[in-house]
């Protein structure tokens, strides 16, 4: 067994779903909804009744003590498994804003005033402000906070891949502890067809095409019949409208909503662009005038998901919730605004596209206006919110850490400075991403000052310290090539770990498309490995024709008189022969490798052409 496989395998206690105490039913939205099948006292009851007492092994005080123990047992068992209940746990909410760097949020020190939302939420919680995404990618992301597993091991590497069943999910497991759960997601790279419903009872993936700001009818391959996205006013009517009407009031709820709005193309409604004072600079040079335009109205955009999330808390205070709720919000990822040569994301793992706000409130418990420097790493968020109420599985094995001390004990053990962060950006097959050139994976580690990124593809390794070159222009891997080397060891060991493995270049359905659209399907690479061979033959066939021609070249310099018309015809009959025999040999000897490279997968055929 590989390490890769043996490394799958140490999750397969912890993460994969317990389908035999769990059913499918379909709901009215067309997705899956898990109902629990037997509860633990279930289980403890076939565990009872599997115990055979032998009556003649035991004396008479321990068979008068057997049912006292049996029946303490059974109270223990029944009281313990609803204890959950007896403490009345919290309601929980989880916002997550699309495309949001930390550096542009007011809450995290910005100059303009985007997120006075988030500010007064981060003044009754706690705020980290070294909060990282795994990459860049939106779908990724979500899928580690989901799963609180990297990339590299659920899998869903870029945007248009499906979250597999085999993994469970936050939802899931709130859901199994008898939470009502419900999702309201802004865009089509959110849709629950993508294995982003599992677990929740409700998933409001639907969207109006003529609401969108986006116009497409193919995204990474999958059709969009309707919309790609809708506007953040839209998403918080959605999601307060199911807190409003659609929430039972009996159970504690799980709802998580997904805001659009900060991503391209920066169309935000004009009284946020006013509210900001967004006016325009002068500047000598009119692309930069351009850029900081676009700047400019993705900061209002961001401005405008805050107030909306301020709707959003307002609900929650309006039905005295409040006190009641833990409340968290972070991003997906960030943004690039130019700051490495390119305006958006998925192409890089510099702090821009990958550092996000993180705020999280809870009244009473976790303490009010903290502000935590140390690290945080999406694979923290799963383990940390089930640890803060008491559901954390004691055979979960995730790789990030239950951080609900640190939050609810402001004495505990400080969070440690350097601890390591990992990054990774999507594989891409060679070529121009917008105007970047890209190929292959990236992977990254921040540890303390030092920040090192892996790019064997693109170019040499580069390596920065954050805390004198904040904005990562100045590679020092050359003159540091010890912590060089320690950091690439680090990446290197944490890839071989939590590395599912698996084809990288096969894993979506645009790189396939793309490739057929160029012309490279199946069928297009059989001919292109015969021509080959074929075009070789006739190569050879050619030069054998060039024999005859230096034979009467070198009889007619040595003074021989040789009749023009049987050369002629040698010729010709040796040049049919060699091209027609030059041909049928390339082929026939390429038949079979042609064949051979077209039934690999199209990207990795590619390579052999």
């Amino acid at each position: 067994m590989t390490s890769a496989g043996r490394d799958r395998g140490l999750y397969s206690r912890a993460f994969v779903r317990p389908s035999k105490f769990r059913s499918r039913n379909s709901n009215r939205d067309g997705h899956d909804e898990e109902t629990l099948e037997s509860t633990p006292v279930d289980r403890f009851v076939t565990f009872r009744s599997s115990m055979r007492l032998r009556p003649n092994a035991m004396s008479g005080t321990h068979r008068i003590l057997a049912p006292v123990w049996i029946f303490s047992f059974f109270l223990s068992a029944v009281f313990g498994c609803s204890r959950f209940w007896l403490e009345d746990p919290p309601n929980i909410v989880l916002i997550t804003m699309d495309t949001t760097r930390a550096d542009h949020c007011s809450v995290h020190g910005y100059e303009r005033d985007t997120t006075p939302n988030l500010r007064r939420l981060a003044e009754q919680g706690t705020r980290f402000d070294s909060a990282y995404s795994p990459t860049s990618t939106t779908a990724s992301s979500h899928a580690t906070i989901f799963t609180g597993l990297y990339p590299l091991t659920h899998r869903v590497l870029k945007n248009g891949i499906r979250l597999s069943d085999d993994f469970a999910t936050l939802a899931e497991r709130l859901q199994g502890e008898g939470y009502q759960t419900a999702a309201v997601v802004g865009s089509f790279a959110m849709a629950g067809k993508f294995g982003f419903a599992q677990g929740f009872s409700s998933y409001d993936d639907r969207f109006l095409r003529d609401q969108s700001t986006f116009e497409v009818t193919q995204w990474q391959g999958h059709p969009v019949e309707e919309g790609f996205d809708r506007r953040a006013d839209s998403t918080s009517r959605h999601a307060i409208e199911w807190l409003r009407e659609k929430w039972d009031g009996q159970r504690p709820f799980f709802l998580f909503v997904h805001f659009f709005d900060p991503h391209f193309p920066y169309d935000p409604p004009e009284r946020f662009e006013t509210q900001l004072d967004l006016q325009p600079s002068e500047f000598e040079d009119a692309k930069q005038a351009r850029l900081h335009e676009k700047i400019a109205k993705y900061d209002a955009e961001i401005a405008f998901t805050d107030f909306e999330i301020g709707k959003i808390l307002d609900v929650l205070r309006e039905k005295d919730l409040e006190e009641h709720t833990i409340v968290i919000v972070t991003g997906d990822h960030g943004e690039g605004l130019m700051d490495h040569g390119y305006l958006m994301h998925a192409v890089h793992i510099y702090e821009e596209q990958v550092r996000v706000p993180f705020l999280i409130r809870w009244p009473g418990t976790i303490a009010a206006g903290r502000v935590i420097d140390a690290p945080l790493e999406m694979v923290d968020l799963a383990p940390t919110l089930l640890g803060l109420i008491d559901r954390l599985p004691h055979d979960a094995e995730f790789p990030g850490r239950n951080l609900a001390r640190v939050l609810t004990d402001e004495n505990s053990i400080a969070l440690d400075p350097n601890h390591p962060v990992f990054l990774y950006r999507q594989h891409f097959l060679e070529g121009m991403n917008k105007w970047l050139p890209v190929k292959g994976e990236k992977f990254g580690i921040r540890k303390g000052p030092w920040k090192c990124i892996l790019s064997p593809d693109e170019g040499p390794p580069e390596l920065f310290n954050l805390d004198e070159d904040p904005a990562e222009k100045f590679n020092l891997a050359q003159e540091n090539p010890i912590e060089l080397a320690e950091l690439t060891q680090q990446i290197l060991d944490w890839k071989s770990r939590y590395d599912a493995g698996g084809e990288l270049e096969d894993r979506s359905k645009e790189d396939i498309l793309r490739l057929k659209a160029l012309g490279y399907s199946r069928r297009r690479i059989f001919t292109l490995v015969l021509s080959e061979s074929v075009l070789l033959g006739l190569v050879g066939g050619l030069i054998g024709c060039l024999v005859p021609y230096l034979i009467f070249s070198r009889s007619v310099s040595a003074g021989l008189r040789i009749p023009y018309f049987p050369v002629i015809t040698v010729s010709l009959a040796t040049a049919v022969i060699g091209v027609g025999t030059g041909t049928l040999v390339g082929l026939l000897s390429g038949l079979a490798p042609a064949w051979r490279v077209a039934r690999l997968p199209v990207a990795t055929a590619l390579r052999s052409v």
